[in-house]
């Protein structure tokens, strides 16, 4: 069943912020099968029509149902490949949900920007050293397991 907590989503900020990581931990919390798509590599035109529809059109055996598309760098994709990826999404909005990250958001298209939540990876000073705790705390808890 897709459950309606998870939006699609745009996960941006600078490099090395967890942008990507966060996207394969959504997945796996989900028990959802990932396509994981490089836009500075792999995408093209070709690939947002035949790729991403044909995972979206199937359904998965083994996991939840939820399909989860993440692309990578998605402000690397030319305007048509932009175009061509905002009909998909909602062709597919009842079964995929869309994760895609970003250094340079303002370089994606806004009628395609407006589809997803915006969810900035850029962190305050205070908000940096938080998150550095927290991140400490959980690597001290699972070194000390075994």
């Amino acid at each position: 069943m897709l459950t309606e907590s998870l939006k699609n989503s745009l996960f941006y900020g600078t490099q090395g912020t967890g942008k990507t990581s966060t996207m394969f931990c959504l997945a796996k919390h989900y028990n959802s099968e990932l396509l994981m798509i490089n836009g500075s590599m792999d995408a093209n035109i070709d690939s947002i029509r035949n790729d991403i529809v044909q995972f979206c059109s199937f359904r998965s055996l083994e996991r939840s149902g939820l399909k989860i598309v993440g692309i990578d760098d998605m402000n690397k994709l030319s305007e048509k490949s932009q175009e061509a990826l905002r009909g998909v999404i909602e062709l597919y909005k009842d079964t995929a949900r869309f994760i895609v990250t970003s250094n340079y958001p303002h370089q994606i298209i806004p009628p395609l920007r407006s589809r997803f939540t915006q969810v900035s990876f850029d962190f305050n000073k205070d908000e940096e050293l938080e998150q550095m705790k927290l991140y400490m705390k959980r690597i001290v808890d699972i070194c000390s397991v075994n």
